[in-house]
């Protein structure tokens, strides 16, 4: 059993600036890392998007109708003008040696500032302390700026998300965290099963147990999971390309619904 401590009702968990371990060779100021991430200065570009990808794990002794409730009323998060994008319902699967999570949300955003409008709406805080924040034993959160942005905003139904969550070993430079997100990013270009790929340090205030690297790949289905973990080459390589830098990993995999579940 994984000990926790108890979830405290703290549902504003952006703060725009990535909580990576402190480089040991760019020396940057915390103060000058805020004003590089702000939501006020950092303006996406039309090729850029914000990501925003909830983990949780629901309490074992909790009722069935409680966690519909919970996805349902996620769900009407939807509606918010600032939501480009949002998915939410039970993972697949989670790979981790130490964290297990029940249920993902996954949505997108023009801007930061979008992203924080979002997380301090009054129908955000409402759901989160009323429906999400009781039935919850566990939660972890990732923002991230994903730059070089293509193709459908949206996530069609019957697609596959896969979620990687990288914390990294303390001491690394700038250019070894650049390196990490620039080996993830390539993946694209080795795999054609992944329809879309995103990678950025993660910049969420709260709830990241100290993982600062985050990325989402889109795939057609099940089939073409089944064939990425298939191709052991070319994610070895991946992986051997960023081990020597990673203490953790967590992986997880969802499946978008066909429709929403909204009642």
């Amino acid at each position: 059993m994984i000990s926790v401590n108890p979830v405290v009702a703290r549902p504003h968990f952006f703060t725009g600036k990535p909580i990576c371990p402190a480089s040991r060779t760019t020396g940057a100021t915390a103060a000058t890392t805020r004003r590089r991430f702000s939501p006020t200065s950092a303006n996406i570009s039309a090729k850029q998007i914000v990501e925003h990808v909830v983990l949780v794990r629901t309490k074992p002794e909790v009722e069935h109708s409680k966690i519909n409730d919970m996805v349902n009323n996620l769900y009407k998060l939807s509606s918010l003008p600032q939501v480009l994008h949002l998915t939410t319902g039970p993972v697949l699967r989670t790979q981790s040696p130490t964290l297990s999570f029940t249920h993902l949300l996954h949505s997108r955003y023009e801007s930061t500032s979008d992203l924080e409008e979002y997380n301090t709406h009054p129908l955000h805080l409402s759901v989160v302390r009323n429906f999400l924040f009781p039935v919850i034993d566990d939660i972890m959160v990732a923002d991230w700026i994903a730059d070089d942005f293509s193709g459908s905003v949206q996530v069609g139904p019957g697609s596959i998300i896969r979620v990687k969550l990288l914390k990294l070993k303390e001491g690394l430079s700038e250019n070894e965290r650049k390196e990490i997100v620039d080996v993830t990013k390539g993946l694209k270009q080795k795999l054609s099963l992944i329809d879309q790929l995103t990678v950025g340090e993660n910049i969420a205030q709260a709830r990241t147990k100290g993982f600062c690297i985050a990325s989402i790949g889109v795939f057609g289905g099940l089939g073409a999971i089944h064939a990425l973990d298939a191709q052991s080459a070319a994610l070895n390589d991946q992986k051997d390309g960023v081990r020597r830098f990673v203490e953790d990993v967590v992986v997880v995999d969802y499946a978008v619904p066909a429709k929403m579940l909204i009642t």
